[in-house]
């Protein structure tokens, strides 16, 4: 609830003073989540996945596609935008 990611059944809830319903991209732009394990969205693409992600934090369209297009070049992985998370290698020692 706290992260913003499930709704209140009842009551409300604060971070840092800010409604967790009514501020939610505040609330998130000052908290942290480590998840347990990776969690990208297997049906989207690379872009996909990232604007997705941006989005939680608030950014547009346009700005977290371009984003992340600069991204993935600095990550040496221009092109592969739009192939599947499971297409990329998991394997971070070969690069």
């Amino acid at each position: 609830m706290l992260t913003t990611r499930v709704r209140p059944s009842a009551g409300r809830a604060f971070v840092h003073g800010l409604d967790v319903v009514g501020e939610p991209v505040a609330v998130r732009r000052r908290i942290g989540v480590v998840p347990q394990r990776p969690n990208p969205d297997r049906g989207l693409t690379v872009i996909e996945n990232l604007v997705f992600h941006a989005a939680y934090f608030g950014f547009s369209h346009a700005a977290s596609r371009r984003r992340a297009g600069e991204i993935l070049v600095r990550l040496g992985l221009e092109g592969r935008g739009d192939a599947k998370v499971d297409e990329l290698s998991a394997d971070c020692s070969s690069g």
